[in-house]
């Protein structure tokens, strides 16, 4: 990925803002993760399934998909918010692994002390947004 944006090749801008943010420190904010940080698909389904679920039965039926997420105490209605947040941590970090893999070979290039020393110039390359030529 370093080498490709050194030649002038297309930026990689799909990332979630606390991804990059991960990529330029090594470290993640859990305090401020969201269910807006959540990219795949079946997480953010199950996100959507707690959050209209109108009874304990009717939440009962994600059950095990919960307790997969992480998510130890009683499965009850107005325990809504701390199922989330379980499955909000599950889902994104299991991407940590990938993400210290990636930053590893981005050290090689020199793009994760570029990136630490300035992350706003590199922001639009790694971000959906606006893209601008570096």
């Amino acid at each position: 990925m370093a080498v490709s944006l050194a030649q002038g090749g297309p930026p990689p801008a799909f990332l979630k803002e606390w991804c990059y943010n991960f990529l330029c420190t090594g470290e993640v904010d859990f305090h401020s993760l969201s269910k807006e940080d959540v990219a795949d698909l079946e997480s953010c389904l199950l996100i959507s399934r707690v959050e209209n679920s109108a009874d304990a039965q009717s939440l009962m039926l994600y059950a095990d998909e919960i307790v997969s997420c992480g998510y130890t105490s009683q499965i009850k209605l107005d325990s809504k918010e701390s199922i989330i947040r379980a499955i909000v941590l599950h889902s994104t970090t299991r991407l940590i692994p990938m993400l210290q893999h990636l930053r590893k070979g981005m050290e090689l290039y020199g793009l994760v002390d570029q990136m630490a020393t300035n992350p706003e110039a590199c922001h639009s390359l790694f971000v959906p947004g606006k893209i601008t030529k570096v």
